[in-house]
């Protein structure tokens, strides 16, 4: 687990950035361990909330760099999507006769999302702070869950680097690479989400 000190340096960090720098930090956040609950949902037909999740979280990317003739108010119908399927889906799990880890993990991750989706929509730091928080916790749940055998504290601390990396980067940002620079933040995060992919996938195998 995090300390408490760790968690104040992600605190102090999204305090420190602007609008723009806080909304691609807690995307980046979140869209990492998506790939957790892409996987759940496609073995879990009861879930249904991960695609409308995913294009929410691109088009506020989007409109961040300025790209597709994106506003506001063509984003937000997207983003109050996606927060009705998340809650309907999050109503699903907990209601799912069965709540293993993998439960456990989508449950983490969903409201993960909600945070990042409502923290843009109320321009919220403290929402947005917990996307943040709750993406951390995701590897928390999953190495408590399966002492080590799927994943291990590891993952946990290289998460957190990672958000430390991504504040450090977004608190200098240089105001002319603004949207290259939120650009490689938003594709490095997919990138990094690929062992929340592929462990998912092994667990859900093994546990169902």
């Amino acid at each position: 687990m995090l300390s408490t000190s760790e968690i104040d340096v992600i605190r102090r960090g999204c305090g420190e950035l602007d609008e723009a720098g806080l909304t691609a930090f807690s995307l980046a956040a979140v869209h990492r361990v998506l790939p957790v609950y892409q996987v759940y949902g496609e073995m879990v037909r009861a879930a249904r909330g991960h695609g409308p999740a995913h294009d929410a979280l691109v088009a506020i990317a989007r409109l961040l760099r300025g790209e597709g003739g994106l506003t506001s108010e063509k984003v937000r119908p997207v983003v109050d999507a996606a927060l009705a399927g998340l809650g309907s889906d999050l109503s699903r799990i907990h209601g799912q006769s069965k709540f293993d880890l993998p439960e456990a993990l989508a449950v983490e991750v969903v409201t993960a999302v909600t945070a990042a989706l409502n923290g843009w929509k109320n321009a919220s730091v403290d929402e947005r702070l917990q996307a943040a928080t709750g993406a951390l916790e995701v590897d928390s749940v999953w190495s408590e869950g399966t002492a080590g055998e799927t994943v291990s504290w590891e993952r946990l601390t290289i998460q957190y680097q990672q958000q430390v990396r991504d504040l450090e980067e977004l608190r200098s940002i240089d105001p002319t690479t603004a949207a290259s620079t939120c650009r490689t933040i938003a594709y490095r995060s997919e990138r990094e989400g690929m062992p929340y992919l592929d462990g998912m996938e092994e667990l859900m195998k093994r546990l169902r």
